[in-house]
């Protein structure tokens, strides 16, 4: 090493290095904003070789490497930032978050606790820490946390979707107090009339448009592929508005699927507004709800004529601009219309289709010829898990006694959470010999390889599942479920409904824990449900995207319709 380099290690880079780090910082800082974060990464690199010495540096890079993708990469540059004077409380709250999409829940929320005692000001810190307790099954933490950052920025609507989303998980609140506290999300009543050139023929070709952030091997991505893979192109011209990104393999298969892929993810409300303006979209779909990396604010301006809700929530969005909502009679009866600010719009055979993404492995032969003892299993997000959820697993295992109960969740591969878990079922007479719980595994034939190691599944209450309930369907495994009172818990009744399957719908806590029982009582009948259940679900219109995405459409046109009709009388 040369007398120079020796001298620059023990003296540091010079100001004009210095300086020169900062300019690339800079620079990394707006490709990032413009979504390069390829380009964003080589610059925050170059930016920490040239000096190491400034945490921001570090956090920059952990940021872009994480909204890449690679979060154990980020969490490494995030401790090394954190190791240095002047870590900011920034760079401790964006550590949270890669440390949670890793799993790393229980770190997560140190992460998050050491940004807030930094600084206690930063409202997203309080969100991040909700979310990290959500994620955790402990629902009345996230609550708390989330209602103090509401409290410290009522205007953000980020924080706001987040407290929405958490409301869905419990039941002390009337559905009534919930669905009004979806019209106080920011702007959510604002009235925008919108100016539109849309030519208002009623039989046309109608130009349709997707928005999510979920266009990438995502639960959601198993509901969304099938109806865009089948839509009509004769009659329907289709745009994905992708928030993604980061693209993936399921990703660019999504791209191949429709007209015009549009990457949104870097744009802003306003940019949003005007690119699909310009594209001249007559139907705008939200796939995402309150969930994260939502883009209701864009619809809040109202840039298509029709704006509709499918999928991603189980709930109302509570804005006077969604004009419409895909469910079915089931999910939401007439009598809940007035929770609703969107027009219900109930398709005749259900509003899931779902074929998963990747490869699927076959059925599997009934496990409990094998053991010799039935297994019922619950592969939910920890959320989910419910007092009340608790305690049904607990009486079907006591009127079942030699079953044992396979719990999943992502979250378990955080061990402290799952120790809290087994802690908790064991307060519900829950005896954790009879307990099995593993971690999520990222491989989608991997997961639903664990299929084959349950008899039955069963739903949880008030949250059911949706994507879980249909794997367990598709692997031949048939789903207990408790009709509830709201919208989150009567998604799985939607789906039995729909594949014929009705009779597995409990009206009360009674009847969910005879239906589990009857079904491992006759083990005939249930070996002849697990060799059929996925041809039912296939010969249904949740398996047969073609008759789905017709419905679909034709609620497009009837929508498409009633607007033109709106143009048509106003110019009389």
């Amino acid at each position: 090493m040369s007398f120079r380099n020796l001298l620059d290690r023990f003296l540091g880079p010079s100001q004009t290095q210095k300086n020169i780090a900062i300019q690339v910082n800079d620079v990394g800082a707006r490709l990032a904003q413009k979504g390069l974060l390829d380009e964003a990464v080589l610059n925050f690199t170059s930016a920490v070789s040239i000096d190491s010495m400034v945490p921001e540096f570090w956090s920059n890079l952990g940021n872009a490497l994480h909204f890449s993708g690679e979060s154990e990469s980020a969490c490494q540059c995030f401790e090394k930032g954190s190791k240095l004077k002047g870590a900011s409380a920034h760079l401790y709250d964006n550590w949270g978050g890669a440390l949670a999409d890793l799993g790393r829940f229980t770190e997560a929320v140190q992460a998050h606790k050491k940004a807030l005692a930094i600084d206690a000001t930063v409202p997203d810190s309080l969100s991040n820490l909700g979310n990290a307790y959500r994620a955790m099954g402990r629902i009345e933490d996230a609550l708390m946390n989330l209602d103090a950052a509401v409290a410290m920025a009522p205007n953000s609507r980020v924080i706001a979707s987040a407290r929405l989303y958490t409301l869905n998980f419990l039941t002390q609140l009337s559905n009534e107090d919930v669905a009004y506290a979806h019209r106080c999300w920011p702007g959510a009543r604002t009235e925008v009339a919108g100016s539109f050139s849309n030519d208002p023929d009623p039989a046309r070709v109608l130009r349709i448009g997707y928005v999510s952030s979920d266009f990438r091997l995502h639960s959601c991505a198993n509901f969304i592929l099938p109806l865009l893979e089948q839509h009509d192109r004769l009659g329907f011209h289709v745009t994905a508005f992708s928030g993604v990104e980061s693209p993936d393999g399921v990703a660019k298969r999504m791209a191949s699927s429709v007209d015009v892929w549009v990457n949104v993810s870097a744009l802003s409300d306003q940019e949003f507004y005007s690119e699909v303006q310009s594209r001249s979209i007559d139907l705008l779909i939200d796939c995402s709800g309150h969930t994260s990396q939502t883009r209701l604010a864009s619809f809040l301006l109202k840039p298509a004529p029709v704006q509709i809700s499918w999928l991603g929530y189980p709930n109302t969005t509570g804005l006077s601009a969604m004009d419409a909502k895909l469910t079915d009679a089931v999910a939401t009866p007439a009598d809940m219309a007035h929770l609703f600010s969107e027009n219900l719009i109930p398709l005749p055979d259900g509003f899931h289709s779902y074929r998963p993404v990747k490869g699927a492995p076959a059925t599997a032969p009934l496990p409990m010829v094998k053991n010799g003892y039935p297994t019922f299993g619950a592969f939910h997000n920890l959320a989910k898990m419910s007092d009340r959820t608790l305690a049904l697993f607990a009486e079907v295992l006591r009127v079942v006694p030699n079953a044992r109960l396979l719990v999943k969740s992502k979250s378990f591969s955080d061990s402290d959470v799952r120790i809290l878990f087994e802690s908790k079922c064991t307060k519900f007479g829950l005896d954790p010999e009879r307990i099995e719980t593993r971690p999520w595994r990222l491989n989608s034939e991997d997961h639903l390889s664990d299929f084959a190691d349950i008899d039955i599944a069963l739903d949880a209450t008030p949250y059911n599942g949706t994507t879980t309930t249909c794997e367990a369907l598709w692997m031949g495994v048939p789903v207990v479920t408790l009709l509830g009172d709201r919208p989150a818990s009567r998604v799985s009744a939607s789906l039995l409904t729909q594949i014929k399957h009705s009779e597995w719908i409990a009206e009360d806590d009674e009847e969910y824990v005879r239906i589990a029982r009857e079904l491992v009582e006759d083990q005939s009948r249930l070996a002849r449900i697990r060799n059929t259940l996925r041809d039912d679900v296939l010969q249904s219109s949740l398996g047969d995207a073609k008759v789905f995405a017709r419905s679909v459409e034709d609620a497009y046109r009837s929508l498409w319709r009633g607007w033109c009709e709106k143009q048509v009388s106003a110019s009389s």
